[in-house]
């Protein structure tokens, strides 16, 4: 943006004239340092008087203080040896774990950082809180702050019961004994609040004459405040303030600081008739989908210069999960540090340890380092070969994940006296992966837009100082902007407001970013969700109700107020195949088998993107979820049989108790294992379909169970005509053998529509017939042709086998048979149909890995209705 306000600071320092190389130039965040830096190289030749020096706040008080801000992690660890150190010290013998001081850790971390970048009097502000020591009793305490603190303990004081609430309650009378302890420590690095008070105390005592610069600055913490009066008292300093008056209301909070500090500092601010005009849409869309699906529109429309400064700005960065696979990446390079959470990668490495866990769960010694060291295994192994995605910030991600386990393994190297339990062990891997960046704001930003037009991705505090041609922001409801979740703290607002310390959900920061870049941006549209599912509620952000009404911008005209249905037409484009994909597709299930028959280009999404649904929430019963609590249940009645020879009177032995006592641990195992919270309602169907099905299993018996295939994998290899090899096959439900038969068994927990008959092999594998159950009998012909070849090649002799499929809520109807017709013959030996079936598999195989055919979206659309991922092709 030519007139920008960097700009106008660069031409200011520039008209003023003397020794650049002598300058520094000091910014609130380091995206401006990469700006600005282009900026000056633009205007100003350094042969004609040298370069300033450019670096943050942050960087600014590192270099006083010769400490460097530690890791987030090795905090946590750090204060909890500081509260092991001081409950040695005063006797206390009943100790928390790591893994229960952990919620304190968190908060202890972020109140000393506040507390010591404010230059507060730590044991003033300490002894006040130990004032009081019920949670119920906080006399000077806000209401608000009592309840965030009662909702934030209620679940450990559930889990861990009074023993909790006594540790708690020991907690208070500690805070300035672990905060002292913590700040005595001689290592070198130290949490950021800490590095600002010391290098404040060192910036007052120095005798440096340097010139300093302090650009865009706007609510100042107590040591910034400091050092910058002292620099001004020393004739050292001098201001540029990113604020133009008039242009929002001074009754906002931000606003009353940036003129505090003008009275108090003085300076330079931009002059008002160089802003320029802004057009502003204000979009609204019935759908989160629906923001995300506007953002080509809105591209296409605005049609960015490659020079251009151009901005997508989420106010809750969850939607980047949706965002990042529907971008124009054809077209514009995107630039999204924020999205690392949101890659498969990541999503792969996060599923990986949960099941390593759940593998591992009651062996004696398997600990958080256990999985760490099975998670650097499988970065290795696979991640830094196999997982390299096509976006840029998936390739980031194989390296974020390689230095997030590597500094985890030292962490806990470091710390090897804490026991740390594996699901700890996880959360501290997921956030190092997170914060993995890069930590040198004085390097210039790597990032290649390889020649085309560059969009940037960042949040709403980033855009501070900057100024931007165009910029879409998304999610702009209320209870997102401003963000009006609490985090917890054990400094209630009252002795923070005491004590100069920031307030909590002091929205007034967000309001200055928000309607500055209103005024400051000449093309600017803001989204926002109506919908009851939208992240903070279904109304519109206070701030756009505030422009409606003309309480808060003046002068300015919304020039197009779109309405509900901003969707636009969207054809679902094929994606193309490359050797890359195929490459990563090494095994095929059942269930993506048929996903291709219904929809390649959801095939893709599942098996090649690798996107999956959510993990489900513990509180709530998804309904795909049913099917599998019941699966468990049953794979654990004879599992857990030690005879796997099930005689009539084996079944009826359980059956006969009347507390089902035995059915009912397998399915309170079930549920447990799966994440889930017991439900009375949902144990009772479930217990109700496990009786039907034993009791036709008692009709059946005797039969034996074969242990090796009870929800197991089994493969057979294929290779494709293009040369590509995979394995094809699945989970098996179930194996017997009853009359020297295999019996491949299949449970179904949905509805039965009568027997299942198929016209032809050919139709199942090609044709759409969700109504004639054809994916089920795809999916037991599959497992059939698995369990077929491999028993032949296991014991050179041929073996009889049928698949069945049992519809677990119709077992007990009299025309209930679980047997499979293809062509009006029931299917008793699978041989008879056994080469046929691999043709159509092999026919399959060679479809999916042709490269020349791409993943297509369905013809009809029947698919799109419960498709998770209608969301990313909105057919």
């Amino acid at each position: 943006m030519k007139n920008s306000f960097l700009a106008k600071v660069a031409e200011e320092l520039i008209k003023r004239g003397g020794d650049f190389s002598a300058l520094n130039i000091v910014f609130p965040q380091r995206r401006a340092i990469e700006v600005f830096r282009s900026i000056w190289q633009k205007k100003f030749s350094i042969k004609d008087g040298g370069s300033p020096k450019l670096f943050t706040m942050s960087r600014l008080f590192r270099n006083a203080s010769g400490l460097k801000k530690a890791d987030r992690t090795d905090m946590l660890f750090r204060i909890y040896g500081a509260y092991l150190e001081v409950c040695t010290k005063r006797g206390v013998s009943n100790q928390m774990t790591f893994e229960e001081f952990l919620p304190w850790s968190e908060m202890m971390f972020s109140d000393f950082d506040d507390v010591d970048r404010s230059l507060a009097d730590a044991p003033s502000v300490f002894r006040e809180v130990n004032n009081f020591h019920d949670i119920d009793n906080m006399k000077f305490a806000d209401e608000e702050s009592v309840k965030q603190l009662k909702e934030y303990f209620t679940t450990f004081f559930q889990a861990y019961g009074e023993d909790m609430r006594g540790k708690y309650h020991g907690i208070w009378n500690m805070l300035a004994d672990i905060y002292e302890c913590v700040k005595s420590s001689k290592e070198k690095t130290i949490y950021e609040g800490a590095v600002y008070r010391q290098g404040c105390e060192k910036l007052l005592k120095s005798s440096d004459e340097r010139k300093y610069v302090f650009v865009g600055f706007n609510l100042l913490s107590g040591a910034e405040r400091s050092v910058m009066k002292h620099l001004k008292d020393k004739g050292c300093a001098d201001f540029f303030w990113d604020y133009t008056p008039g242009f929002v209301d001074e009754d906002n909070v931000a606003v009353s600081n940036v003129l505090r500090n003008l009275k108090s500092f003085g300076g330079w601010t931009p002059p008002a008739e160089d802003m320029e005009h802004t057009n502003i849409n204000i979009v609204e869309s019935s759908t989160q989908s629906g923001e995300v699906a506007y953002i080509s529109k809105w591209l296409e429309e605005v049609n960015p210069a490659k020079e251009d400064f151009t901005a997508i700005i989420p106010m809750d960065d969850t939607i980047l999960g949706i965002m990042r696979h529907f971008l124009p990446h054809e077209s514009f390079a995107f630039n999204m540090p924020m999205s690392l959470p949101y890659t498969s990668t990541f999503a792969k490495l996060m599923r990986f340890a949960d099941s390593e866990i759940k593998k591992n769960a009651g062996q004696e010694g398997y600990d958080g380092r256990a999985l760490i060291a099975a998670l650097k295994e499988e970065i290795k192994n696979k991640v830094l070969k196999d997982d390299r995605g096509k976006y840029q910030d998936e390739e980031l991600s194989a390296d974020a994940a390689k230095s997030a386990v590597e500094k985890v393994e030292t962490l806990l190297q470091k710390n090897d006296t804490i026991k740390v339990s594996p699901r700890v062990a996880a959360m501290i891997f997921k956030s190092q992966y997170i914060s993995a960046e890069i930590e040198d704001e004085e390097s210039e930003t790597k990032f290649n837009s390889y020649g085309k037009r560059r969009v940037d991705v960042i949040n709403l505090q980033d855009t501070r100082t900057i100024d931007f041609d165009n910029v879409l922001l998304l999610d702009c409801n209320e209870g997102s902007l401003p963000q009006t979740k609490r985090h917890p703290t054990m400094l209630p607002n009252s002795v923070r407001s005491a004590y100069g310390l920031p307030l909590l959900n002091n929205g007034s920061v967000a309001a200055y970013n928000f309607f500055r870049l209103l005024k400051r941006t000449p093309n600017i549209s803001v989204a926002y969700s109506s919908s009851s599912m939208a992240i903070g509620s279904k109304e519109v952000s206070r701030y756009i109700l505030q422009v409606f009404a003309g309480q808060i911008m003046r002068g300015f005209e919304v020039k197009n107020l779109v309405g509900k249905a901003v969707l636009h037409e969207h054809t679902p484009q094929p994606v193309i195949k490359t050797p890359q994909m195929l490459q990563k597709i090494k095994r095929l299930e059942a269930t993506p088998l048929y996903m291709y028959v219904e929809c390649p280009l959801k095939f893709y999404y599942n098996k090649v993107a690798c996107l999956r649904t959510p993990m489900p929430d513990p509180e709530k019963m998804p309904s795909n979820l049913f099917g599998t609590i019941f699966h468990d249940s049953i794979q654990k009645y004879y599992e857990d049989k030690p005879d796997k020879h099930i005689e009539r009177s084996t079944i009826e032995q359980d059956l006969a108790d009347k507390k089902y006592t035995y059915l009912s641990a397998c399915i309170k195992k079930a549920f447990n294992e799966s994440n889930v919270r017991d439900n009375s309602i949902i144990s009772g169907i479930i217990l109700k379909y496990l009786k039907d099905v034993l009791r036709y299993d008692a009709a059946k018996a005797p039969f034996d169970i074969v242990p090796q295939y009870i929800e197991k994998f089994l493969y057979v290899p294929f290779v494709s005509k293009s040369g590509y090899m995979v394995k094809v096959g699945g989970k098996f439900d179930r194996v017997h053998i009853k009359d020297n038969i295999y019996v491949v068994v299949d449970y179904k927990t949905g509805k039965w529509s009568g027997p299942v008959k198929a016209a032809n092999l050919k139709d199942v594998f090609t044709k759409l017939e969700t109504l004639k159950h054809y994916n089920y009998v795809l999916q037991t012909m599959v497992y059939s042709l698995a369990l077929d070849e491999t028993l032949n090649k296991e014991s050179m002799q041929k073996h009889s086998v049928r698949p069945e499929l049992y519809f677990v809520a119709a077992m007990t109807h009299e025309d209930f048979t679980p047997q499979v017709t293809v062509d009006k013959h029931p299917i008793d030996e699978f041989s008879s149909i056994r080469d046929e079936v691999r043709n159509e598999v092999q026919n399959m195989v060679d479809d999916i890995f042709d490269i020349s055919k791409p993943f297509t979206p369905c013809e009809n659309g029947k698919p799109c209705a419960m498709c998770d991922y209608k969301c990313l092709c909105f057919r």
